[in-house]
């Protein structure tokens, strides 16, 4: 069966560079998202509680809309694709992952 060239290894086989950088991403969005939670309980007085839960999701929506999340989409996408199940480090080995662009 042919190697398809764009193939990229699982996670557990990326370079801590490229790994990094994913985890890096993931918990300034996920920081800023807590940021702007913090700001709902601060101005938040006028919601009623019951709808607290909504509001904070919201504010957490808000902040992840701020970032192209398209690249982390597709890095956590193939660290989930069953594609990766069983497949052997030799074949991952021939393999490169893909260089992600800065965006900031």
């Amino acid at each position: 069966m042919p190697s398809d060239r764009n193939e990229i290894p699982p996670p557990t086989e990326w370079p801590p560079d490229p790994l990094r950088k994913l985890i890096d991403s993931l918990e300034s969005i996920r920081s800023e998202m807590v940021d702007l939670e913090s700001v709902l309980s601060e101005r938040g007085r006028d919601i009623h509680p019951s709808q607290l839960p909504s509001a904070a999701n919201l504010m957490h929506y808000v902040a992840l809309r701020r970032h192209d999340v398209r690249q982390i989409q597709e890095q956590l996408a193939i660290s989930a694709s069953p594609r990766w199940a069983g497949r052997s480090r030799t074949s991952s080995a021939q393999s490169t992952p893909c260089s992600g662009s800065s965006t900031g």
